[in-house]
């Protein structure tokens, strides 16, 4: 009862807060017959005794769709809105729910169409505008759908206000997240479209759209954004209601003025917007701004009546024209949101359960995803044993994009509805959509359970037909799936899903009579008739099918596969001439058309107009730079001067090469690259190698080979002794083996590759253009790099030029490089060497990029995956909550803490493509993303940070790319302190830096405002990340015993802490042992105990109690105590060399103390203590110092040397440094007998104990004290 009160008074809070307060009512005796207990009956009746009783009209309709009956449902729902004078949510509610349902409707909601012609006719008024639109523009989808012809489409589509006519320009920018935000020209008024159009950039193109619905071109798809443009005259001065949807983020302007916009990538706005606005009489102008680079964006405008009442009289539309001056507006445009969105969200399904299904249809049609989610949890949560509330919100999680991870929402989906079956078995779309999510998953056995079980309920049901359908098709039962889909096409004959499923199945089972009876039908409905076009030609009647296409055209004249179809008909009868002037149609609007071109080369060739085709080819290559079949065609042709003639004749080399040096298996005679980089970034590139083979183990080695993927194999050919070749077959197969090889041969290929331009990252080139002119494997006879491009274009080269012979040419527009290397030998790698690449000739490529640009395309591609969904709205809950008011540096630490908490550890390469919350609900994931979306949201300032260690410091600055910097790591400011959390793989502290990254360079991008820019890392502060405490005793057999503590701090804790989780704890014991063999070797843990963790802010400690380990060594007076457990053996790993020509990578972390106190026995003198030794430099410190006091020695090291590079020129003086810590370390402790005559007898002799066993000599049994 207490949770029923709490309940209404959420829901009377709820509905207060938004400005409305009906009286609170408990749910009526029908509604919890249908919750409760499935009964339909109650409902059935009070509907019955009154037909507007729209309450009654949601539940029953309801009930019938979840049993299969959507036709029963439609015809309720509309009886119900037809009779009702109803207004309000109740109203629209039904009205949204008729809608939503029409396209399952058996005749594809043409039985709705008498209700919607009323509504559009103003003899039905509807209070809310924006279901007044809605009911219009189903109207327009459902005669469209119909197939009632071209006159009634033109007809519904004028009475809904549509706009028809577009000009779309673009693409501008480089990054359509960014670029929404920033202005082009289309926003100040140039409209015009250029002419000619250019090959690249911006392009204009007028369409027409017969539904509204405007849809952007494939010609103008591309990173950034375009603008759809439109005009229409006014005869007089008139309020307006301008309604615009879209399915992307958008900016709407209407005479220069914005009046509307959404951004989906940061928030979950309505799918459609209105605003109001007074309109001068004259011409107007709408410029629409979309993204023109993830997707094609749908775009559709309604020019309404002030009050929604229907179409803006006296509109007429025109072309848009760059010379003149819009009208104008009256004032300034006021938005015009549905009041209806909130209050549905605010309704409580507990207390008034027929208003929440209203609600719920109402915000599902207004496409508020995240509003019908939470209602739906609160449905569930007041029924908690109800079906169709669980059903509801199974379907929700199934098929909506809620922001969460998909798995978990798949997985919370099947629990939903098998909930719902349990209260409810005769709930036949649960089967349904049970059905779908094991056909997703692959199961089709259940899959087809779920159809049986849906058509056991509902006999012929369409639904759970088309799902046997396509199940036995995963199958390739085709007769069976052909049986499901007729059967179900016969139930329902107006669903054009059904028809196209139908007439796909056709095509694929070879039946062309079924075929064309389907393709007719689909044509009739307005389909595009291109497939039944061909039909018909096939049939011989040309005539038809030209008509057929005509008609389409007629009504859609921006189908260009329609023309195109045409076109091809033509040709295909004789008429040539005809069928180039329609394709021309296509290429002269739309240049970019591939398909087109390709067309009319193909035309062109067939009238002898072979350089004009030729002509055509190369413009193909402008636009489609991939096209290697084009290119080849064009080298064949003689037409284009092929790439291949900077490949050498492999004679000439293999000539030269015939001999072999001593212990030499194979060499490679030629390597060589030649590529071309066209506009966009992309790379064609030719490639030939030579290997020459003198051995057996030359053939084991060269054996096979290997292509790179996505590699077009130009010729395979193994040249013999004797000048003969043979040309090697080669399928799909990879690597591609060499039969027949032998010593003595060479084997020449070639490849060609396409490697297409990084999407969204203009003028940075793929990290593939690096080439590198020699190896550690084997030498290099030839090796050549030629970079071919346009001269307008700004190539930029950096590397290593040195010893490369170096040409520089221009030919036919394109500016020409070439680097040559002769007789490079095998790379000799010395120890430890920071970077190979580094130490030979190398060349990379960048093309007019710097790392502002670079950085904007990484902020592009985080803008839409930051958005603040469930969970992460919890998640900053918590995070205000533990800051409790507290400064930045509070929040900041909050928020790391419970990132840590609540996400395991996922990718650590920066290459985000899910929303954070995506990761955030699935509890793993990018914890960086996420981090970086909880920082945006509280207001910090973040950063994105990518860093390189320090040995990568500078390099190729000049050619800037994403592969450069792969570390990722987020900067916060906090109190004034630049504080940066890592978030790769370990539970690192707040605010710690990996060593090996300190000082280093690193790309910064702000998520907010400002350019990136390369910046260097804070230098690692001198501070200890291992600290190891030992309490030990000697005892007289010369082993140790006692206690010893390892502290691991900072990363190194981090590290270490996430191995030991990864330890199953029978398995620990082990991991001891091994840390106290490694000190003490033989050593055996007594007792071991382990602290800190479970905090990654803590220290990580370790206590170990062992016993039995060696540290002193025998000597004929006594023990030789080495004074420190493990030499650092500097001097031996990483500066053995007297000199260096290549740098050295220290990539050590030595930030360590040592506190060992060592109690020796009676009996043992101690001597021989060293000095202390301190040294320090720009290297680093290190610290030794031994002390003895009685009969305890003190060890304490200190060494403070961080991961670093170190130039060969700085090379002596770090090996002095490494000499001096080898001398310091080799020193050690005599511990010595009392008395020379107490010595053992030979240095290692045994000798005979008392009770007769055999031991080693014992300097401590004469029994002294």
């Amino acid at each position: 009862m207490r949770a029923s009160i709490r309940r209404l008074v959420a829901g009377i809070a709820a509905l207060a807060a938004a400005g409305a307060l009906p009286p609170a009512r408990a749910a009526s005796a029908e509604w919890e017959a249908l919750l409760l207990h499935g009964q339909l009956q109650p409902l059935r009746e009070r509907w019955e005794r009154s037909a507007n009783d729209l309450g009654a009209a949601l539940g029953l309709a309801a009930a019938l769709d979840a049993r299969g009956d959507t036709d029963g449902a439609l015809a309720v729902l509309s009886a119900a809105v037809e009779s009702s004078s109803a207004a309000g949510l109740p109203a629209a509610g039904a009205l949204a729910r008729a809608l939503l349902l029409s396209d399952r409707a058996s005749d594809g909601g043409a039985s709705l169409l008498p209700l919607l012609d009323r509504i559009a006719g103003g003899e039905l008024p509807v209070p809310d505008p924006e279901a007044a639109s809605l009911a219009r523009l189903a109207r327009v989808d459902i005669v469209r759908r119909a197939g009632r012809g071209a006159g009634a489409l033109a007809s519904a589509t004028r009475a809904a206000g549509l706009v028809t006519r577009w000009r779309w320009l673009g693409p501008f920018g480089r990054f359509d997240r960014l670029d929404m935000a920033r202005t082009f020209p289309p926003e100040r008024g140039s409209i015009a479209i250029p002419a000619p159009a250019p090959a690249m950039g911006p392009m204009g193109l007028e369409a027409a759209y017969g539904d509204g619905i405007a849809v952007l071109p494939d010609d103008l798809r591309g990173p950034g954004v375009a603008y759809a443009v439109a005009a229409f005259d006014l005869d007089r001065a008139s309020d307006a209601r301008v309604r615009v949807s879209c399915d992307t983020s958008f900016e709407l302007w209407i005479d220069g003025v914005r009046a509307a916009g959404a951004d989906r990538w940061r928030e979950r706005p309505p799918s459609a917007q209105a605003f109001l606005a007074r309109l001068r009489a004259g011409r107007h102008r709408l410029v629409v701004k979309v993204p023109s680079g993830e997707r094609r964006p749908t775009v559709s405008v309604a020019l309404e009546r002030a009050d929604g009442a229907g179409p803006l009289p006296g509109v007429a539309e025109a072309i848009p024209d760059a010379g003149s001056e819009p009208a104008g507006l009256e004032g300034e445009p006021a938005p015009s949101p549905s009041p209806l969105d909130e209050e549905a969200a605010a309704v409580d399904p507990a207390a008034d359960p027929e208003t929440a299904v209203a609600a719920l249809s109402w915000l599902t049609v207004r496409g508020r995803v995240r509003e019908v989610g939470a209602l739906l949890e609160r449905f569930a949560a007041a029924w908690p044993d109800a079906g169709l509330p669980s059903l509801w919100l199974g379907r929700h999680l199934a098929e909506a994009e809620t922001g969460a991870s998909p798995l978990s929402d798949l997985a919370q989906a099947r629990s939903r509805l098998e909930k719902a079956l349990e209260a409810d078995p005769r709930l036949m779309r649960a089967h349904l959509l049970l059905g779908e999510l094991d056909l997703l998953d692959g199961r089709l056995d259940a899959a087809y359970g779920h159809a049986e079980a849906a058509l056991a309920l509902v006999p012929d049901q369409p639904d759970a037909l088309e799902l046997a359908h396509r199940v036995a098709l995963e199958r390739g039962f085709l007769p069976e799936a052909d049986r499901a889909i007729s059967r179900a096409l016969a139930e329902a004959p107006g669903r054009p899903d059904l028809l196209e499923a139908a007439l796909k199945l056709a095509r694929r089972r070879n039946a062309p009579g079924r075929a064309f009876e389907l393709s007719e039908e689909s044509a009739r409905r307005g389909a595009s008739p291109v497939s039944h076009a061909r039909l018909l030609a096939a049939r011989g009647d040309l005539a038809g099918a030209l008509a057929l296409l005509d008609a389409r055209l007629a009504a859609w004249p921006a189908d260009a596969g329609a023309r195109l179809a045409k076109a091809l008909l033509l040709a295909d009868a004789g008429q040539l001439e005809d069928a180039l002037g329609t394709v021309r149609e296509i290429t002269v609007r739309r240049p970019r058309n591939v398909t087109a071109r390709l067309a009319e080369a193909g035309l062109l060739d067939r009238l002898g107009l072979h350089r004009q085709a030729e002509s055509v080819l190369e413009r193909v290559l402008e636009t489609a730079p991939g096209r290697l079949d084009i290119r080849e065609l064009l080298s064949m042709r003689g037409r284009r001067e092929p790439l291949t003639k900077f490949l050498v004749d492999p004679r000439e080399v293999l000539d030269r090469a015939r001999s072999r040096g001593p212990g030499v298996d194979s060499a490679l005679l030629a390597d060589i690259a030649v590529v071309e980089i066209d506009a966009r970034g992309g790379q064609t590139e030719l490639y030939q190698g030579i290997h020459a083979v003198y051995t057996r183990a030359g053939v084991d080695k060269e054996g096979e080979l290997e292509i790179p993927p996505g590699a077009q194999v130009e010729w395979i050919r193994i040249h013999k002794k004797d000048g003969r070749f043979v040309d090697v077959r080669t399928g799909r197969r990879r690597p591609v083996s060499l039969p027949g090889l032998e010593p003595g041969d060479a084997v020449e290929y070639v490849w060609w590759r396409y490697i297409p331009p990084l999407f969204g990252l203009p003028g940075v080139l793929d990290n593939r253009s690096l080439f590198v002119f020699q190896g550690p494997q084997r030498s290099f006879a030839l090796s050549r790099y030629v970079v071919a491009h346009d001269e307008r274009l700004d190539v930029h080269t950096c590397g290593d030029e040195r010893g490369l012979e170096v040409q520089r040419s221009h030919e036919d527009g394109l500016a020409i490089v070439s680097w040559t290397a002769r007789g490079m030998p095998r790379l000799h790698l010395e120890p430890h060497i920071a970077d190979r690449v580094e130490a030979v000739p190398h060349i990379r490529l960048s093309m007019g990029a710097d790392w502002a640009l670079l950085g904007d395309g990484i902020r592009n591609a985080l803008v839409g995956l930051l958005r603040i969904d469930p969970p992460l709205d919890a998640m900053l809950e918590e995070i205000r909550r533990r800051a409790a008011g507290g400064d930045e540096e509070a929040l900041a630490r909050a928020l790391h803490a419970v990132v840590l908490e609540r996400l395991r550890p996922g990718a650590s390469s920066f290459a985000p493509s899910l929303p954070a919350s995506m990761a955030a609900s699935a509890g793993e994931g990018n914890r960086l993303l996420v981090a970086a979306a909880l920082a945006r949201a509280l207001g910090l300032r973040a950063r994105i940070v990518l860093a390189r260690p320090i040995e990568q410091k500078g390099r190729f600055l000049d050619c800037p790319g994403p592969d450069l910097f792969g570390y990722p790591l987020l900067e916060l400011t906090a109190g004034g302190q630049r504080v940066f959390l890592d978030y790769n793989g370990a539970d690192f502290p707040f605010g710690e830096l990996e060593p090996r990254l300190a000082g280093s360079d690193a790309l910064f991008v702000p998520l907010g405002e400002g350019e990136a820019a390369v910046e260097s890392l804070p230098p690692l502060e001198p501070r200890l990340l291992r600290r190891d405490e030992a309490d030990l005793r000697l005892d007289p057999d010369g082993s140790v015993s006692g206690r010893v503590l390892v502290e691991f701090r900072g990363s190194l804790a981090a590290h270490t802490r996430r191995l030991l989780e990864g330890v199953p704890r029978n398995r620990l014991p082990e991991v001891y042992q091994a840390l106290a063999g490694d000190l003490f070797p033989g050593a055996a843990v007594h007792d071991a105990d382990t602290d800190g963790t479970g905090d990654p802010e803590r220290p990580l400690r370790l206590t170990l109690e062992i016993g039995g380990g060696r540290w002193p060594r025998r000597t004929p007076s006594g023990f030789a105590l080495p004074v420190v457990l493990e030499p650092m053996n500097l001097l031996g790993e990483y500066a053995s060399l007297e000199r260096r020509r290549q740098p050295l990578l220290y990539d050590a972390t030595a930030l360590q103390r040592e506190e060992i106190r060592l109690t020796v026995p009676p009996g043992l003198q101690i001597r021989d203590v060293p000095a202390p030794v301190e040294l320090s430099g720009r290297f680093g410190s290190y610290r030794l110092e031994v002390s003895a006091e009685g009969r305890v020695v003190s060890v304490v090291r200190e060494v403070l040397l961080p991961p670093q590079r170190v130039e060969p020129e700085d090379y002596p003086e770090f090996r002095r440094l490494a000499m001096e810590v080898a001398q310091a370390e080799r020193a050690e402790i005599v511990l010595q007998a009392p008395s020379p005559s107490l010595a053992p007898r030979g240095d290692g002799e045994e000798r005979q104990g008392a009770a007769g066993e055999r031991r080693l000599p014992d300097p401590l049994d004469s029994g002294a004290p």
